[in-house]
C-alpha cells in the first residue's frame, strides 16, 4: 500500500512457499529500504524512491488457505 492504495509494481516476489507448511516470514525495513525472506532465503530487497514517511505493519493472506498465527514486531 502507498497513500492508501494498492500498488503491487513496487516490490513483489513469488516464493513457491508450500501453503501447507509452517514458514518463517521476515521483513525488516530501514528508511525507504525493504528487505524480505522466506525461511531464510532472500526473496525482496527493494529501495523505495518515493518511500511515505510513517508507521504501519500490515498481513494479508491471498489466494490460499492458511493461518497466520505468529505476528511478532520489533522496533530499534
Amino acid at each position: 500500500m502507498q497513500g492508501g492504495q494498492w500498488r503491487p509494481w513496487l516490490a513483489y516476489a513469488y516464493t513457491g512457499a508450500d501453503p501447507t507448511k509452517a514458514h518463517k516470514y521476515e521483513v525488516t525495513v530501514t528508511g525507504s529500504r525493504l528487505r524480505a525472506s522466506v525461511d531464510g532465503v532472500s526473496y525482496i530487497d527493494y529501495t523505495d524512491p518515493n518511500a511515505i514517511k510513517g508507521t504501519g505493519v500490515g498481513v494479508t493472506n491471498s489466494l490460499s488457505k492458511g493461518d497466520i498465527d505468529s505476528v511478532v514486531i520489533q522496533t530499534h
